[in-house]
């Protein structure tokens, strides 16, 4: 297969619960920072190529306050609690 269609067969997904200490493991060994815990609500996705792990990703929640945002996008204080609940940062990747 050639390098322009190869790309075709990248998966993501995210991980299940019993590959989280996997997740981890690679983390803490290819990202330059290693793992750290993510605080607030988060999620950690694998990418795939032909079954095999080939980069990590990982998002947490957005800062509940972030004026600078919150002006750009115009949110006062309901919806901003609102939009908090569905916007995530990406925190960790690792390729």
């Amino acid at each position: 297969m050639d390098e322009k269609n190869i790309l075709r067969e990248v998966k993501i997904r995210p991980i299940r619960k019993e590959e989280f200490s996997l997740w981890k493991e690679l983390m803490n060994k290819y990202h330059y920072l290693g793992y750290k815990r993510m605080p607030g609500k988060n999620t950690h996705y694998v990418a795939t190529l032909r079954d095999r792990w080939v980069a990590l990703l990982g998002w947490d929640s957005a800062a509940l306050k972030c004026k600078v945002r919150d002006e750009f996008i115009g949110w006062d204080k309901k919806k901003r609690l609102e939009g908090c609940k569905s916007t995530f940062k990406g925190r960790a990747f690792a390729i």
